[in-house]
């Protein structure tokens, strides 16, 4: 719901670290960027795929992007695979740079 640090305290507690050498092994050839998405939800803005994004960031030393959003309101959850796919999430923005 928003909450930065409760969603930093998260990620803390469920990141497997471990995996993040395989990744910048997986990427050392290439220089992809990452984009944080983010829908609005019922209960507000979900913090946890921007502060995920940002701890990504600092670990693969990889430039961060926003700006893209969610538009439309899809209700999955507890939806059967069929309704995610009659009711696909629709995105739209410009990808800019962060700090």
């Amino acid at each position: 719901m928003g909450d930065a640090k409760s969603a930093d305290a998260l990620i803390e507690d469920l990141l497997a670290t471990s995996g993040l050498q395989g990744i910048k092994d997986l990427i050392a050839d290439s220089r992809p960027r990452l984009l944080a998405v983010h829908a609005v939800e019922s209960a507000g803005m979900n913090a946890i795929p921007r502060v995920l994004a940002k701890r990504f960031s600092r670990e693969l030393d990889l430039p961060l992007e926003s700006g893209i959003s969610q538009i439309n309101r899809v209700t999955h959850t507890g939806a059967s695979g069929y309704h995610r796919l009659a009711f696909p999430a629709v995105f739209e923005g410009r990808i800019r740079e962060t700090d």
